[in-house]
């Protein structure tokens, strides 16, 4: 059974309702090899990395955390976010994943 309909190279998926996003981006894919998913908030990065991992083990999640502390702020962003994003970021500088999901968020929320 076919559900969705071919998506060209340079596609951007929007509205799509919030039960198939998880299935739409592996599908996805599943034909593109590389996509980016832009997340609303924490808990959306976090089950579709989950779910990605489960529906297309064979091809990496690179999760880039957003930030948790507003710009200008007098705290330091916590360590773990900071190694995080580096590591993410270099992965995609050095192309190390050329099949790959990046998720990351839209905005910090305060």
């Amino acid at each position: 059974m076919h559900f969705f309909p071919d998506i060209p190279d340079s596609s951007r998926l929007y509205g799509v309702v919030d039960g198939a996003h998880n299935v739409t981006m592996a599908h996805l894919l599943g034909s593109h090899k590389r996509a980016v998913f832009v997340a609303r908030d924490d808990s959306r990065m976090a089950q579709m990395a989950s779910s990605l991992a489960f529906l297309l083990p064979e091809i990496p999640v690179i999760s880039l955390p957003a930030w948790d502390c507003l710009p200008y702020d007098r705290v330091s962003p916590h360590s773990s976010v900071v190694s995080e994003r580096v590591a993410c970021l270099s992965a995609l500088v050095k192309n190390s994943f050329p099949e790959s999901c990046i998720i990351c968020l839209l905005y910090t929320s305060p």
